[in-house]
């Protein structure tokens, strides 16, 4: 399985790898998801084309958000979720990005009320897997770090928080889009909170748009609370 001294993010909806690219520039290793034909189709292209300009390593792999966590599949390097077998490709079929994971990141992919269920049963179980015992629930969301926290150090099995998460949305309906980060909460313990728009833009998200575009589009961070739906 793979090994590696820098942090592991996973993206669910990769797209066109942007956002994994830029994890790996930053010093990421990134497992970037999306479905087989956004897979095949332009996904695993412009990974391979830009690879070489980044420091961490992009995985490619379909994650069917509709597939039971436990029918997952973490040393198939094409894909966790199918059933089918399939082709094993040569460029990355030695090692493969796992679980645990320090960062969940997935962009507008809050808009269809048939993917809530979907999208945060696949970010609760990854937040699960990457964390190996339980931890007492965070009282508010002032305990949520910014920053991956490191496996414990103690003997034994190692302890993990359970990963950060980044949510970008467009909120195209402000209710939906309210109600839904509140069920995240109430149904699967995702505790999230809106980033101001103001430290999005100390942070440079945004440098050069205009104020119009950056109506509607927000950042939201969160955690898993370690509890709601844990295997007992």
């Amino acid at each position: 399985m793979y090994d590696t001294a820098r942090p592991k993010a996973v993206e669910l909806g990769s797209g066109i790898g942007l956002m994994a690219l830029a994890l790996a520039s930053l010093g990421y290793d990134v497992l970037a998801t999306d479905t087989m034909h956004v897979c095949a189709s332009v996904l695993r292209s412009n990974i391979n084309a830009n690879a070489h300009l980044v420091p961490g390593r992009v995985h490619v792999r379909e994650l069917n958000w509709g597939v039971n966590s436990a029918e997952w599949k973490w040393d198939d390097n094409v894909s966790i979720t199918s059933s089918a077998p399939l082709p094993r490709r040569g460029d990355d079929s030695r090692d493969f990005l796992s679980p645990p994971f320090d960062l969940i990141v997935s962009s507008d992919t809050i808009y269809d009320t048939a993917l809530v269920a979907p999208l945060f049963e696949t970010i609760h179980a990854l937040s699960a897997l990457s964390s190996t015992t339980p931890i007492s629930p965070p009282s508010s969301l002032s305990s949520i770090e910014a920053s991956p926290t490191p496996p414990s150090k103690s003997s034994g099995t190692p302890t993990y928080k359970p990963p950060i998460i980044y949510l970008a949305v467009e909120r195209r309906d402000p209710t939906f889009i309210t109600a839904t980060f509140r069920r995240a909460g109430e149904e699967w313990g995702l505790l999230f909170q809106r980033v101001p728009e103001k430290r999005l833009r100390r942070a440079g998200v945004g440098v050069g748009w205009d104020a119009g575009e950056w109506d509607g589009v927000e950042v939201w961070r969160g955690r898993w609370d370690g509890v709601t739906g844990a295997v007992k």
